[in-house]
């Protein structure tokens, strides 16, 4: 809109409202009533889309998530938001130039010969770039193109911030993919199994180790109890569920993120490790504080010696570890684990499927009914699914901002043939071939790209740890591990460069086809 506007307002209608007497809030009101149904006229495509769009995005999630949708409903107050952006954006936009065309005096709006190109002042920057030109000996095209991008400053820069946006978006979009699926990794590390089968009943662990002691592929085998519980409070309210995890102090398998005191003790009587969304929720729950659990029934007082940071989403209930020595003492079952987790001596896909069956099968002979299974392979490829979700619709927000940014760099290239219908009048008349006419502004519009990376390389750092710790706490309550990925600002340089090239084609090419006559009658 900025764009467009610094141009429309220069125009011949604007030339015979001054002449004609008209007052500065009348050519105000006129282009501020241009804006407004231009805003009018997107909305009534943008508004319909968007509802559109919703629903089949809604439709989409629910089929992912696994469940059903009762209806789509609207939201007013979305579609409000929607109206008063598309409305104030454009006005906002044009405020400046619109401001500009009402104050001019009427001796200014005779001489105004509309689109004009700005005489070409020496600056710092000219400089600089006309002795690196001299330095490297750059063709006289290219030349050509390095003078008329720094030509209109501030049309550069409303140029670039629409594409350095979008190159920002796109690489903190791929460094927030990149940093799911590393927390992913450490999580299922820290977990501690590739397979997991949890039991009907408890049974004892001694008689299940017989029996992965047969299979070659297993090198790692514990049995854990896992129960439902609360806390009972000093009022005798309950919190809300907890799972109870029993398991060997001096576990091999499971290696928890402590944040605060530390894990269990082989020679543990009443310790007790608890998640940090617990000591949210629970205000009189921190550490070396007194806890009474309830599970089954049967109640004991334990104390706080840990507290640990894990992922998992915040639908899912937060977890608490005991050591099975005191959870046996307290709540029985000892010896007995109705949860065996399972290392395997490769980690992929095909070798957790093989061992899962074998051990099922053998179970099963023995006697001992399987109730649920579990393996690594599935969980990366759940969290996989969902992740993609998330980097999908990043994604698609980062290529909005592209695609506004190569219309802005079209528009930016438009004006700039307009500007320079002589200087292409004269190119032609020395014999300059098509080429060199598509050479120059091609070439414009590519160093807009570049320098955009520039823009978006440095913006994308501190934009893709926001995003990482936001992305982190609406989905597992907790800071992802960041990474930032290397091979995103090679792939937006490839893109944005093309799309620098194609938004430059075509007002390159309608450059390239005016002929001698037409530029010096150009008026």
């Amino acid at each position: 809109y900025t764009q467009v506007n610094s141009s429309a307002a220069s125009d011949v209608y604007k030339r015979q409202m001054k002449t004609l007497g008209a007052k500065v809030g009348q050519v105000r009101a006129l282009y501020i009533s241009m804006v407004t149904v231009l805003g009018l006229l997107a909305l009534a495509l943008a508004v319909p889309l968007g509802i559109l769009g919703g629903q089949r995005f809604a439709v989409f999630m629910a089929g992912q998530l696994n469940f059903d949708l009762v209806g789509v409903q609207l939201v007013p107050s979305v579609i409000a938001l929607q109206i008063v952006v598309g409305v104030l954006t454009p006005l906002l936009a044009a405020l400046v130039p619109v401001r500009r065309a009402a104050r001019m005096t009427v001796r200014e709006a005779i001489q105004d010969q509309g689109v004009t190109a700005e005489p070409i002042q020496e600056t710092r920057l000219s400089a600089l770039i006309k002795r690196v030109q001299e330095r490297l000996q750059v063709q006289r095209p290219i030349r050509l193109s390095l003078r008329n991008t720094f030509r209109r400053r501030g049309r550069l820069v409303r140029t670039l911030i629409p594409l350095i946006l979008g190159g920002a978006v796109f690489m903190s979009v791929l460094s927030v993919r990149a940093s799911l699926f590393l927390t992913l990794e450490e999580t299922l590390l820290s977990q501690g199994f590739d397979v997991q089968l949890v039991l009907s009943r408890p049974y004892r662990t001694e008689r299940i180790a017989r029996e992965a002691a047969e299979i070659p592929a297993i090198s790692g085998l514990e049995g854990w109890t896992i129960r439902e519980g609360v806390f009972v409070r000093g009022d005798e309210t309950e919190s809300e569920d907890l799972i109870v995890y029993s398991l060997p102090p001096a576990t091999e398998l499971f290696e928890p993120d402590i944040v605060a005191g530390r894990w269990l003790e082989p020679t543990e009587r009443d310790g007790i490790v608890v998640a940090v969304s617990l000591t949210d929720d629970e205000p009189d729950l921190r550490l070396d504080s007194e806890v009474t659990l309830r599970i089954g029934g049967r109640e004991r007082d334990w104390r706080v010696v840990g507290v640990y940071e894990t992922f998992q989403p915040p639908i899912a209930p937060p977890a608490v570890y005991l050591p099975e020595t005191a959870y046996w003492r307290a709540y029985g079952g000892y010896d007995h684990a109705d949860t065996i987790r399972i290392i395997t001596a490769k980690h992929d896909a095909a070798t957790h499927n093989a061992v899962l069956r074998e051990m099922v099968s053998r179970l099963e002979r023995a006697g001992i009914e399987v109730k649920s299974t579990r393996t690594a392979s599935e969980d990366r490829s759940i969290f996989t699914e969902r992740f993609n979700i998330i980097t999908v619709i990043l994604s698609f927000m980062a290529a909005l901002l592209a695609l506004v940014g190569g219309l802005g760099l079209m528009a930016t290239m438009s004006i700039n043939v307009l500007e320079r219908t002589r200087e292409i009048g004269v190119m032609r008349a020395i014999g300059a071939p098509d080429r060199a006419v598509l050479q120059v502004f091609i070439v414009e519009g590519v160093i807009i790209g570049i320098l955009s990376w520039f823009g978006a390389l440095l913006l994308s750092q501190p934009m893709s740890r926001a995003f990482t710790w936001r992305v982190g706490m609406t989905m597992v309550e907790q800071p992802l591990s960041y990474v930032f990925n290397p091979g995103a600002p090679l792939l937006w340089l490839f893109i944005v460069v093309v799309l620098a090239a194609v938004a430059s084609f075509i007002p390159a090419r309608s450059a390239a086809s005016l002929s001698v006559r037409e530029t010096i009658a150009y008026e």
